[in-house]
């Protein structure tokens, strides 16, 4: 197999931007770690303040939080934010604006987006080239846990201490301590 010297370039290019991503462009705290195999896509012209001055598309690492390996992280139409002692798992996919509480796990290959493309419709059955961006944060709370091929949609809210079901589909919010599952996801049990 040959290897083009544009396919080289890339690469490098590449390696280079996420190293920065690593060093430069991550509000952490001690402790907290993402992993080598990690793609952060965070670009410093996308870092900014708000309007009240916080923090605002930007990742943020607290206190042990911890990014495992093949994970994809996206801010560039929303900050995602990483709480105290809380974990994402491997493979998984998260596009913000996206907050995850503390003491939190998400499983492996988990896709949680508070980005939404809008499309027109179109007589002929054929996708059209996404027109805009419908932007609703998604918040995880305090001590939930994410089953592994989670999906949880732009928007919704997981209340603290609930439970999404391994391959569960979220597309409304979530109460309290509640257990959900299925496709989309409704609630089984309440603690």
């Amino acid at each position: 197999m040959i290897l083009y010297l544009k396919d080289i370039a890339k690469a490098m290019v590449l390696a280079v931007d996420q190293q920065l991503a690593r060093l430069f462009y991550i509000k952490r705290e001690s402790g907290s770690s993402v992993s080598t195999g990690a793609r952060l896509d965070i670009k410093p012209r996308l870092l900014s303040r708000g309007s009240q001055g916080e923090n605002y598309k930007e990742l943020v690492l607290n206190r042990n939080a911890f990014i495992e390996s093949r994970v994809v992280i996206n801010t560039w139409h929303g900050g995602v934010s990483v709480g105290s002692d809380s974990s994402v798992g491997i493979g998984s996919i998260i596009i913000g604006p996206v907050s995850i509480g503390k003491n939190t796990s998400v499983a492996q290959y988990v896709f949680v987006s508070g980005e939404n493309r809008v499309h027109t419709g179109s007589t002929s059955g054929l996708a059209s080239v996404a027109e805009s961006v419908d932007i609703k944060p998604v918040t995880i709370g305090d001590g939930v846990w994410v089953g592994a091929g989670a999906k949880i949609m732009p928007g919704c809210e997981i209340g603290d201490g609930a439970l999404v079901a391994a391959g569960a589909v979220v597309t409304k919010s979530v109460a309290p301590g509640a257990v959900v599952a299925g496709v989309p996801a409704v609630e089984i049990v309440r603690k």
